[in-house]
């Protein structure tokens, strides 16, 4: 499994921000859980740290001791509601959620309306193929090949 560090915003919030030290993908996840709701995502500035040797096994009963109190002793319902019932395998790895943001928007570009996009879709689109090269008899022989 590999391991993390990673900003974690408190319930979301930019203003409340602690810094969590080789936590794994599984416990991100668990993170990301607990403190969704606020109008930021709550991991940021995610580091890939190192790697440990652990099962799944081990590492549920390892997050299930550590979110044992959570929400009064829900931690392990907690587990099997984000990581998946005992025996489903654990993420390995930390993929980043991706942003819906839009980098650029040309506001002065004129919308198209959907008949617009439909036309444009129904409209043929040509297709040329490109040109075979004849290859004389022989010439793609093992012993006519020059590495470079």
């Amino acid at each position: 499994m590999k391991l993390y560090s990673a900003k974690i915003r408190l319930a979301g919030n930019i203003l409340n921000e602690v810094w969590v030290q080789n936590v794994t993908a599984a416990e991100l996840h668990l993170l990301v859980e607990i403190h969704k709701g606020g109008d930021n995502f709550p991991l940021a500035e995610v580091v890939e740290t190192g790697s440990v040797v652990r099962t799944d096994r081990k590492e549920r009963a390892r997050l299930g001791l550590k979110y044992l109190d959570w929400n009064l002793g829900n931690g392990h319902k907690l587990i099997r509601e984000v990581l998946g019932a005992d025996g489903v395998a654990l993420p390995q790895a930390y993929t980043p959620q991706v942003s819906d943001e839009v980098d650029e928007y040309d506001f002065d570009a004129p919308e198209k309306t959907e008949e617009e996009v439909i036309e444009q879709l129904e409209k043929p689109v040509s297709v040329i193929a490109p040109k075979r090269t004849k290859v004389p008899r022989g010439a793609l022989a093992a012993e006519n090949v020059v590495a470079e």
